[in-house]
């Protein structure tokens, strides 16, 4: 609410406080309130922006069973979720290139829904309920900027392009989930009678809607094409901002960051966690004709403008089964960043911690041949080609541990493998002690509308248990950061129906979380 009354505007700070102060927003929000005075102008938009990002969030509603139909209103629900943010954000990017509006104004959820959110699902309802057509909202002058083969304003077309097939794929949507529970069942009959299974891609319909209708064989990803070139300019995005982050906390960059690499958060994304990587390490990927990646460079440090942040990377057993190849990417990443002749003055906390993790080995009775050849660890995961922390069943068992060193030292048990080309999966006491000295802040990516990081357990397994380990290790408090871009990155990428390469990233899906573990 807004009022230019005095005694009115204090009743309504006296209101927000009580209500921020029950709900504790403020310890969500890192912010210390001890009284009405610290209640800023600031400190009220910030509450704002945190309750609008709450109420726009995509929450699941229930567990599915294979071939039973959708009620009518999940499936209108469902299909407008799987709509709204490509609709809603190309009508603001269709403004901003008009100059209607500012680009920043977009990040203001407040005015970004009240403008564009509200609309956008009022035109989903009035085309899922057959009472207008795609186009009804479609307008014949700016339809014909299509059809020109060149247009002085490319981000209008862009926007436009996007806004018109969302428009006419909403009806497919709601079609696809109807037919899915029919086409599910007939596929397995198909299936066990020997016949063919069409094949598509999967996941979260709401992140890819190419996954409806169900009921064919999925197929998850081309592991050699990753991170794809709109993944490595978001995957850029989030690296930039977690190191922006910490600099606001901290004042000074980042010197190692741990961050976790997921089988399925990795299809859903297509490399983004990995453009994380490169980017912190300060490389960049080379392309074949094909556009595979089959190498690194080194990005200049004049051009990279900031030290070189060192990296330890934690891979899950599906990652590790599935995509071998981006694990051997890394290890040269960190090679070239290690051994990378910059200019006098550089800072570069990879070789740091090279050097340190090879004393460290030492220090813990690692021969010195050994230190230095596994100082350059720095993807590790389970032992004996498991696929789990070990810390699961430990932690849910209240009674068979009293404090924090216990999960640690199962985790370094259970996840200390390294994963080099000369010793895949091998475990040697002390090696990860090494390659984790220095962690100052953790990484996990969030991609899927299906969990959130109270709802699954694998979060605290794994981003609890990192940093709990860091904590043992090193005895620094590191920094916990989610880097979530749940809201249809993939769906923007095909509305394009062009060739990677040719599409800017969507900045605007991208957001951003601090948590502490």
């Amino acid at each position: 609410m807004h009022s230019e009354n005095p005694a009115l505007k204090e009743q309504y700070k006296k209101t927000i406080f009580s209500i921020v102060m029950k709900t504790k927003l403020d310890k969500d929000l890192g912010i210390d309130l001890f009284d009405e005075e610290k209640l800023t102008r600031e400190v009220i938009k910030k509450i704002h922006q945190y309750a609008h990002s709450i109420e726009q969030e995509k929450i699941t509603s229930g567990l599915y069973t294979l071939g039973m139909p959708y009620s009518p209103e999940k499936i209108k629900e469902t299909a407008g979720l799987m709509a709204i943010d490509p609709l809603s954000f190309s009508m603001a990017g269709m403004d901003v290139a008009r100059g209607k509006i500012r680009a920043d104004q977009i990040k203001d959820l407040h005015f970004f829904e009240e403008n564009y959110k509200e609309k956008a699902f009022k035109i989903i309802d009035q085309i899922l309920s057959g009472k207008k057509t795609p186009e009804a909202y479609l307008d014949q002058t700016d339809m014909n900027s299509l059809k020109t083969a060149f247009h002085k304003n490319r981000k209008f077309v862009e926007a436009l392009r996007t806004y018109k097939d969302t428009l006419h794929a909403i009806q497919g949507y709601k079609s696809g989930l109807e037919q899915s529970p029919v086409n599910e069942l007939n596929t397995v009959i198909n299936f066990f009678s020997g016949g063919y299974v069409s094949p598509s891609s999967g996941g979260d319909a709401i992140t890819n809607p190419g996954a409806i209708p169900t009921g064919r064989n999925m197929f998850s990803i081309d592991v050699e094409m990753t991170p794809t070139p709109e993944a490595w300019e978001v995957g850029v995005k989030l690296a930039k901002e977690t190191i922006n982050r910490k600099v606001e906390k901290t004042g000074m960059f980042p010197k190692k960051i741990a961050i976790t690499l997921w089988g399925g958060e990795f299809i859903r994304s297509k490399g983004v966690e990995l453009a994380m990587i490169f980017y912190f390490l300060g490389v960049e990927p080379v392309r074949s004709a094909r556009g595979q990646i089959v190498d690194v460079r080194l990005i200049p440090a004049k051009e990279l403008k900031r030290p070189r942040i060192d990296v330890v990377v934690q891979t899950s057993g599906q990652f590790r089964d599935i995509a071998a190849s981006r694990i051997f990417l890394i290890n040269r990443a960190v090679d070239l960043a290690s051994d990378a002749d910059d200019a006098p003055g550089s800072i570069n906390h990879v070789r740091e911690g090279t050097l340190l993790a090879e004393k460290v080995m030492k220090q813990k009775g690692i021969s010195p041949l050994d230190a230095r050849a596994f100082s350059r660890a720095r993807v590790f995961g389970p032992v004996d080609g498991n696929y789990g922390t070990g810390i699961m069943g430990l932690v849910e068992a209240g009674d068979r541990w009293q404090n924090n060193e216990e999960i640690a030292d199962r985790y370094l048990k259970n996840m200390g493998a390294i994963y080099t080309k000369e010793h895949w999966g091998y475990y040697k006491p002390g090696i990860f002690e090494g390659a984790l000295q220095q962690t100052d802040t953790v990484v996990h990516k969030r991609s899927s509308n299906v969990w959130g990081p109270l709802s699954l357990d694998h979060v605290y397994e794994f981003m609890g248990g990192i940093s709990a380990t860091v904590r043992q290790v090193t005895g620094n408090d590191p920094d916990a950061y989610f880097t979530t871009c749940t809201t249809g990155i993939m769906q923007w990428f095909r509305a394009h129906k062009r060739p990677y390469g040719q599409r800017p990233a969507p900045a605007y899906f991208i957001r951003f979380l601090d948590i502490k573990i």
